[in-house]
């Protein structure tokens, strides 16, 4: 069997297998890290509270059944309390007749109070309420009230619990939120505020005959939390709500008094406001920004009233299980992906090895190794891949040598054209808007004459390597060096957008770099230079050019001669940076100029404008910004033929070049005044 089909079975085969495996184990991880926690928590929750509100109702029930069943309450209960005729009860005025009906109930009632077994009282309110709210007697935990206020049946909740019993419920029982028994009377201060179980059962004073038996309720409240804590260790979380406000919570348990729980217990109390008691499954809800399920707590056999209950169970927790789980998954599959890879390196060494050298030598060549060379020893298509990637880096190192020597005579980008074939050689120009810049060293023929032929070509290829980086770096085409001058241009062979902005920015550095090479020729004892460069933006006539056995790609055409003009102009106004309108109007936005002339070069017989570079856009110095603006009032004057005033202002600047080339024009032509069809044009004698 040949390589490739081997290889194709061996790793197919692996895949498969990790595949089935990571697919069997992941799924049995995952069943179990999905598992529905929070309907585990919620029902143990909900169970603990409704497990203690029915543990609260059967202490209750043994404090109402001696009440409503002891015989000696029947008839004789009255008759003690003097409810029947007060003033059997003795006293010289209602407060002492009250105060004595109150022991004989502390007496009696004191035969009922159930005990907590840790020794706390386990109930914390006991009224007896007539069937018409007056207030027999009330005692809350250990503090006797005396003068207990005849309200109870004004406040919403006793008063449903009341008036359940005496519609003929022989009992009645409710969730209620305390110590309040209304909302501005507070009658048994001796409470908590928080959440009580309640409860009231029938109770005879007397039969009188009169009007039948008199009915009233007993409500008994017992301690309140109704658990809570035991709530805490189920992993759920426990509202109780009053009228839409959060009464108590198992928030409170673990941030008393904190912003956070002030902040959860509203966000549940609007949520239990908004949905009723169901037994449908859970609700996603957002509890002070944090993810929640939730369900209201169906408390059955209550009078219906204000308080509501819910339990919540914390998403963050089933996040967190899902987490371990998924890093328990991570685990496994390491180790299965750490069995797969020393399978595979073992199985596939011996027949990777030819792959790794091939690919290896790529590397080599993509980093500009064309030396290197793979075996090619192999019988299979491994050996034949092997000679064909010889073969081409053989092909790849004579074009890479052909390229080299090209881009040396020509430019790079014409070089890699030529080379790959992008771009066939054609005889044919075209028209083409380009940029043109001609530069030139000033006083060139004097520094030769100064220096050995060797001296001066290490020099001046040293001058002509430090501009050619900064050309090409701009995106220009280099076309031709002669002696020290330099011709190129923008947007050929290649299109460039913005190319009068690139080439403004170009002669910028070539200038600054140009500048620090004369400082260290200077310090090595060289003669210093300056350069002064030509820019012109127009059509002209690009293509390759020249003999069937000798061709250049270059350009030529009126454009590309003002450019050459414009270089030679700066030696009449002390520039180095002149530039023609269309340039300027190129990259007006981008740069800094002045304008300096409307100038008739040689050979050309109409005018054009020409402006000095100064700087990219923004960055003018304040004394360039200042002998500019005075220039331009100058030029002003001068062009409106008052040369005294002008000349006056062009003397102002006496380090600036053009400002000395108009005082001199200005002071000849005080002495002989241009002609009337003068128009401010400069017309040069010489290129």
């Amino acid at each position: 069997m040949k390589f490739g089909p081997k290889l194709f079975l061996v790793l197919t085969g692996l895949i498969l297998t990790l595949v089935v495996l990571s697919s069997v184990v992941g799924g049995l991880v995952l069943q179990r890290a999905y598992r529905v926690v929070s309907e585990d928590a919620v029902g143990s929750a909900s169970q603990v509270i409704l497990s203690t509100i029915a543990d609260r109702d059967k202490r209750v029930r043994l404090l109402l059944r001696p009440l409503t069943n002891d015989a000696r309450v029947k008839g004789g209960l009255a008759t003690r309390a003097g409810l029947a005729d007060p003033e059997r009860l003795g006293g010289n005025t209602p407060e002492e007749r009250r105060q004595n009906a109150d022991d004989y109930f502390g007496s009696f009632m004191d035969e009922y109070w159930v005990d907590d077994p840790e020794g706390g009282p386990e109930q914390d309110l006991v009224l007896l309420v007539g069937s018409d709210g007056t207030l027999a007697y009330g005692e809350a935990g250990d503090t006797r009230r005396v003068d207990l206020e005849n309200e109870v049946m004004e406040h919403l909740q006793v008063s449903t619990l009341l008036g359940a019993i005496s519609t003929g419920d022989e009992s009645a029982r409710m969730l209620w939120s305390g110590p309040r028994l209304r909302s501005d009377a507070p009658i048994v201060p001796a409470l908590e505020s928080g959440l009580y179980f309640a409860a009231g059962s029938r109770v005879v004073f007397h039969s009188s005959g009169v009007g039948g038996d008199e009915v009233v309720g007993a409500a008994v409240v017992a301690t309140h939390r109704l658990g809570l804590e035991r709530v805490v260790s189920t992993g759920a979380e426990a509202v109780f709500t009053d009228r839409g406000a959060a009464i108590d919570s198992t928030f409170r348990l673990a941030d008393a008094g904190t912003q956070t729980a002030a902040s959860l217990e509203q966000a549940a109390a609007r949520w239990l406001a908004d949905n009723p008691s169901s037994d449908a499954g859970l609700t996603e809800v957002w509890l002070g920004g944090e993810p929640y399920y939730g369900k209201v707590l169906p408390v059955g056999g209550m009078v219906k009233g204000p308080v509501k209950a819910g339990v919540f169970y914390s998403r963050a927790r089933e996040f967190e299980t899902v987490s371990t789980a998924r890093y328990e998954l991570a685990g496994i599959g390491a180790f299965v992906a750490l069995l797969a890879i020393a399978i595979a390196t073992a199985l596939s060494r011996s027949l990777s090895r030819p792959i790794n050298e091939i690919s290896e030598a790529a590397g080599k060549v993509a980093g500009g190794d064309l030396k290197v060379l793979v075996r090619a020893d192999r019988k299979d298509e491994l050996g034949d891949l092997a000679r064909r990637f010889n073969q081409m880096v053989q092909g790849l190192r004579e074009r890479a040598l052909a390229k080299d020597a090209l881009g040396r005579y020509l430019s790079p980008e014409m070089a890699h054209d030529v080379v790959s074939g992008e771009q066939g050689i054609s005889m044919q120009g075209q028209r083409r808007e380009l940029t043109v810049l001609f530069c030139d060293v000033a006083g060139f023929t004097t520094i030769s004459e100064k220096l050995e032929p060797e001296q001066l070509v290490a020099l001046l290829n040293q001058y002509l390597d430090a501009m050619v980086k900064v050309l090409i770096r701009h995106g220009a085409y280099v076309d031709k060096f002669e002696g020290d001058a330099i011709m190129a241009f923008w947007n050929a062979p290649r299109h460039a957008v913005d190319h009068a902005v690139h080439a403004c920015q170009a002669i910028l550095e070539m200038r600054a770099a140009a500048k620090k090479l004369s400082v260290e020729w200077k310090a090595a004892g060289q003669p210093e230079f300056g350069v002064r460069y030509g820019l012109n933006t127009g059509v002209a006539i690009v293509g390759n050019m020249g003999a069937t056995d000798k061709i250049n790609y270059t350009a030529i055409g009126d454009n590309v001669n003002l450019a050459s003009r414009l270089e030679g102009a700066n030696k009449q106004y002390g520039t180095e940076l002149m530039i023609s309108e269309e340039t300027f109007a190129n990259a007006a936005e981008h740069i800094e100029a002045r304008e300096l002339d409307m100038l008739q070069v040689k050979g050309k017989l109409r005018p054009v404008r020409v402006y000095e570079l100064l700087a990219l856009k923004g960055q003018l110095t304040p004394e360039q910004s200042k002998i500019r603006d005075g220039f331009a009032a100058g030029l002003k004057l001068y062009r409106a033929r008052q040369f005294l005033e002008a000349k006056a202002l062009f003397e102002l600047a006496t380090t600036d070049g053009p400002s000395r080339t108009f005082a001199a024009r200005c002071a000849r032509f005080l002495e002989q005044p241009p002609g009337p069809d003068w128009d401010g044009t400069y017309e040069m004698q010489t290129k």
